[in-house]
């Protein structure tokens, strides 16, 4: 399954007043080109800088931002997006998001973008004349 067939199965669930946040290269690149937003200030992600483990605190902030000025209404529902490799970096603050019961929804796209070892050419060539662990 690649991001696109993935990201379709995403957005036909994703409700129209949500706010998204999408994290980790591939993810946020394509999540950008993929997943609409409707609204104005309803996307969140790490921008040209491409930083990584901002996810899940972008998507407290915004559940906490929401829920704050939605009191008496509905609250906005928060979509959380990341790739594998950048839920690394945060991804025990779902606890928190929990512990404060914020409407947040965490999709993780594992695209071994995390401790998918090397590519057998590459290991082969590091290989090739002597093992590099041993001096």
């Amino acid at each position: 399954m690649n991001f696109y067939c993935a990201y379709k199965q995403i957005t036909d669930y994703i409700p129209r007043d949500a706010i998204v946040v999408n994290e980790g290269a591939n993810t946020m690149d394509i999540g950008r080109t993929v997943v609409k937003t409707h609204f104005p200030r309803h996307r969140l992600d790490a921008g040209t800088f491409g930083t990584m483990g901002v996810g899940t605190g972008f998507a407290i902030a915004a559940a906490l931002y929401t829920t704050s000025l939605n009191k008496s209404k509905k609250q906005t529902p928060v979509y959380c997006i990341q790739g594998d490799s950048a839920f690394g970096f945060s991804g025990m603050e779902i606890e928190t998001a929990y512990r404060y019961k914020l409407p947040i929804v965490f999709i993780i796209m594992n695209n071994s973008g995390i401790y998918q070892g090397l590519p057998r050419e590459l290991y082969d060539d590091i290989m090739k004349n002597e093992d590099p662990f041993i001096k």
